[in-house]
């Protein structure tokens, strides 16, 4: 029997939450959570090595997009989407250094953060597969979700699940579900039935979610194979972890 225990249930939920961001009719729990996070890591002092190393370049990038602020305020423009982009990837890079910190006061294997990650993904990925089937299902959850964009979600070709986007910044998410079932199966945490079942849902969904999920899953595989037996648990890391830092950016913009 399978015994989880409450900081690991809290710390799905969380990752569920904060990766898919879902824009409900009762408010916005991944806001919430990145939040929530963002305390954490503060309260926590942020006191690892990684970064403090990082703060610096985000200081640089927060002064030129003020600059940048300024500049267009004289002009007469008022644009503020560069410094909205700095601002989301400061929020993203607290609420990750968050999880990393929770994760270490209560002894939560980097395993166990990219099984809630794939889990994640591969739940939102069956429910677009049913939304695709039974337009009352898909109806049913569309109900308890807003409008993100200009974009319908309740009829056409465009599925989310309970993501707050959908189209190519959700796709991204497959070559990285694609990827941490690859390393899971490596560690023996999961069998060859399990990653197949894996593989046809993250594909049968990517053909309603976005193309670009397919084409970035072929190129990842091939890196992955292309560096196996050379750093590929850091090379995993750094893949999975980068590109889930560029989908949060773009959801918290």
């Amino acid at each position: 029997m399978i015994k989880v225990r409450f900081p690991e249930f809290f710390l799905f939920v969380a990752i569920f939450l904060f990766v898919l961001s879902p824009y409900t009719i009762w408010g916005k729990p991944g806001v919430f959570v990145a939040a929530l996070l963002s305390v954490y890591a503060i309260y926590a002092g942020l006191s690892m090595r990684w970064v403090r190393k990082i703060s610096v370049p985000l200081a640089i990038m927060v002064l030129i997009s003020l600059w940048g602020v300024l500049i267009s305020e004289v002009h007469g423009i008022g644009q503020l989407t560069h410094f909205a982009i700095v601002f989301a990837l400061i929020v993203v890079f607290l609420a990750s250094s968050g999880i990393w910190a929770y994760c270490q006061k209560h002894q939560i294997s980097l395993d166990t953060v990219l099984i809630c990650i794939l889990l994640t993904i591969m739940m939102n990925d069956a429910i677009i597969l049913l939304q695709s089937y039974y337009p009352g299902f898909r109806q049913f959850i569309e109900d308890f979700l807003i409008e993100a964009g200009n974009i319908d979600f309740t009829e056409g070709f465009k599925f989310r699940g309970l993501a707050s986007s959908g189209g190519a910044a959700l796709s991204v998410t497959q070559p990285i579900a694609l990827l941490i079932a690859l390393y899971l199966l490596d560690k023996r945490v999961i069998g060859s039935l399990l990653l197949t079942l894996f593989i046809v849902i993250l594909f049968s969904s990517s053909m309603v979610i976005g193309r670009t999920g397919i084409i970035l899953s072929v190129a990842e595989v091939k890196k992955t194979l292309l560096f196996s037996g050379y750093g590929s648990r850091m090379f995993l890391i750094i893949q999975v972890f980068s590109q889930l830092e560029l989908l949060k950016v773009r959801k918290f913009q």
